[in-house]
């Protein structure tokens, strides 16, 4: 049992004093004349603060119950990564080259994970006699995927010592990046997965036990000694794995282990995401799932993810010990960074000569054998090209590709059936409601209001009359926040007679996150807080359209006779869409650099729109012309973009508009759609 301090209403608690903390100083910016609510230096992070007590809570009420039995940890994370299983055992492959060294053979070779899908891999196999022991060995996030210098020193160690070694690319890592060249796989790239049912974690898992199933069909292997290892993002390969795949016997995850909890607002990638895995487990009760095989953890004490720190690491080690023998379960700490040294190197070669290996007699060789270049070992060779190696843009473009021929194929879609299902994508929990409005004195024409919300949110509102009673109000969403709203654009809409009304959304302007903003570093913005949100699993979609849906709220119930027209412009755009999409009331849309799809178009760019937008299963559902069609509203679109930000044409607007319209048949809705 762990003790817990936080109570019931921490996040209420904990958020109040930050509402306490922000003065109300009405500063003004320079881009317009929009007053600031807060003050935002020196309090805590009005963001992070309550995700980071939500995940304390959830992480407290896991520890403070009986660990998870293996088949309930295996169900939740089919449940929420869509691993598969293959049936058939026998795995096709192909090897593309052979390289021979002291001791063993590198083999070059290509293996199909699932149907038309081949994963480049390099197995290292020892001369002489067999069947030898065999270790899956993950890498992380390092260049060049599987032919990184560490996941070959790791591999030729092993296989040195009589271990048959697989390494192979994760998905959408090394060779099997867009351009079959390595790129970072996690970002919007890993989290675009999500929209079609998939994950980046549930895909990489699928991978790596197939490459279980491969090793067992090897004559050559002893398929009763199989282990499992990887650093960084390859240790947390290693413990999925070894969690639902029991022919995994000695587990070694380096630099890798902490808490889930620790995951949330820190630096992980996408592929270490389990969405809504917070509601169901911790990482203990994954690890003790690996229970009564052997697993020894190995943490390096300088080690600068958070995450991964020996304090988080012994954390969930106390909590599994009870699951282990003695002799089965063990950690050690290295006076290291986040790394996969010799040191810790030699730490896994002793623990798998324990516990896979039946005679240890001979004296082990820690030689360590030139590299490989990345070139010999690539599977590509100059411009040969292997379509067969499917990239994630690939597979999201067939997913895509499959919804339209099954939409074209019914001839009558159930509006209200396609609103429930993707009101429960978006709000898998309680929603959250206004508790509380403050009203304050007027600030260079604009009249503020605060909302305080169930889920201690505070949303600063501004707005200003119409001078013209007859045209309403236009209610402006900023994917940037409201100081950032082109001042000419306001002092038009008030001549035109408009009422105005602007506020920040969730993680926007005012509400920023300086620790999310920080972390997120070169990556694009809200990768951290979009995937601590997931956690939880609540998209941002659904929480920016339900901030959406309670503004409004709010204004018709001051202005109860006054028309409202939305504005918004790119992922303020697509949150607009999702709240018109469930919302029974039509209005006058506006929007700016929206993309007409989630699905993959030829273009480069996958950063052209942040973190916020991916939600889990969208595509699957029907994509972003399902929601157009969905709603009654009249909508007038501007700079209409493809997901990666490229313009699109005439003529690619004119097949777009028409299947609006089929969709809008099926659906029998009504709304007009132009685009300027």
């Amino acid at each position: 049992m762990v003790g817990c301090r936080l109570s019931t209403g921490s996040i209420m608690q904990h958020c109040f004093i930050v509402f306490m903390i922000m003065l109300f100083s009405m500063h003004t910016q320079a881009q317009n004349s929009i007053p600031r609510l807060f003050e935002s230096a020196n309090i805590p992070d009005p963001v992070a603060l309550p995700l980071t007590t939500k995940a304390a809570e959830k992480a407290c009420r896991h520890w403070n119950r009986p660990l998870l039995e293996r088949e309930d940890v295996i169900h939740v994370i089919r449940e929420n990564t869509n691993f598969k299983i293959q049936e058939n055992k026998n795995v096709r492959y192909e090897i593309v080259n052979s390289l021979e060294r002291l001791g063993f053979t590198i083999q070059t070779i290509l293996f199909e994970s699932r149907e038309g899908v081949w994963v480049p891999a390099s197995l290292y196999v020892p001369k002489g006699e067999g069947p030898f022991p065999a270790v899956v060995n993950s890498h992380g996030h390092w260049k060049d995927g599987r032919r990184t210098d560490i996941a070959q020193q790791t591999a030729q160690l092993l296989a040195s010592n009589g271990y048959v070694c697989l390494n192979m690319d994760a998905w959408g890592v090394g060779e099997r990046g867009s351009e079959h060249t390595h790129e970072y796989h996690g970002s919007n790239l890993g989290a675009s997965l999500m929209n079609v049912g998939e994950t980046l974690l549930g895909l990489q898992l699928s991978d790596n036990r197939r490459g279980v199933d491969l090793l067992c069909t090897l004559p050559y292997v002893d398929a009763d000694h199989i282990g499992a290892t990887g650093a960084s993002g390859g240790g947390n390969q290693t413990m999925w794995l070894a969690a639902t795949d029991d022919r995994i016997k000695a587990v070694v995850p380096v630099v890798s282990v902490g808490t889930f909890r620790s995951y949330v607002m820190n630096s992980n990638c996408v592929c270490e995401l389990m969405p809504d895995g917070l509601t169901h487990l911790e990482e203990s009760d994954v690890l003790a799932a690996v229970a009564p095989r052997a697993l020894k953890i190995l943490t390096a004490i300088q080690d600068g993810n958070a995450a991964f720190a020996p304090l988080q690491m012994l954390k969930t080690y106390k909590q599994i010990s009870g699951r282990f023998t003695e002799k089965q379960l063990a950690y050690e700490l290295f006076n290291s960074g986040h790394d996969y040294n010799t040191d810790m190197q030699r730490s896994m070669l002793n623990w798998f000569d324990t516990h896979l290996k039946t005679n240890t007699t001979k004296k082990q060789d820690l030689t360590v054998a030139p590299l490989v270049s990345v070139e010999d070992l690539s599977v590509f060779k100059g411009d040969k090209a292997f379509p067969s190696i499917v990239t994630t843009k690939d597979y999201i473009r067939v997913a895509g590709q499959n919804l339209h021929k099954q939409l074209e194929s019914v001839q009558h879609i159930d509006r209200k059936e396609k609103q429930t299902q993707l009101f429960s994508m978006l709000y898998p929990g309680q929603r959250d409601i206004v508790l509380r409005r403050y009203t304050y004195n007027a600030s260079k024409g604009w009249q503020p209001l605060l909302l305080e919300t169930r889920q201690a949110q505070f949303i600063p509102l501004f707005y200003r009359l119409p001078k013209n009673q007859t045209k309403g109000f236009k209610l402006i969403i900023s994917s940037k926040g409201k100081q950032q709203i082109d001042a000419v654009k306001l002092s038009e809409l008030e001549q035109h007679g408009y009422g105005i009304i602007v506020f920040d959304l969730y993680a926007v302007g005012e509400r920023s996150s300086q620790t999310g903003d920080h972390i997120d570093g070169q990556l694009p913005r809200f990768h951290t807080v979009s995937r601590a949100s997931l956690w939880f699993g609540e998209p941002m979609m659904g929480i920016w359209s339900n901030e959406i849906a309670m503004v409004i709220k709010e204004v018709q119930q001051l202005f109860p006779d006054q028309p409202i027209t939305l504005l918004a412009d790119k992922e303020a755009a697509l949150a607009t869409l999702y709240y018109t999409a469930l919302s029974d009331r039509s209005y006058s849309v506006e929007l700016n650099e929206v993309p007409i799809s989630y699905v993959w178009d030829e273009g480069k760019n996958a950063d052209a729109f942040n973190m916020a937008v991916h939600v889990p299963g969208i595509v699957s559902w029907g994509d972003l012309p399902m929601l157009l069609a969905l709603s009654n509203s009249e909508f007038h679109l501007s700079n209409v973009v493809s997901i990666t930000g490229e313009k699109i044409s005439n003529e690619e607007w004119g097949t777009y508009l028409s299947w609006l319209k089929i969709l809008k048949h099926k659906l029998n809705t009504n709304g007009k759609i132009s685009r300027n």
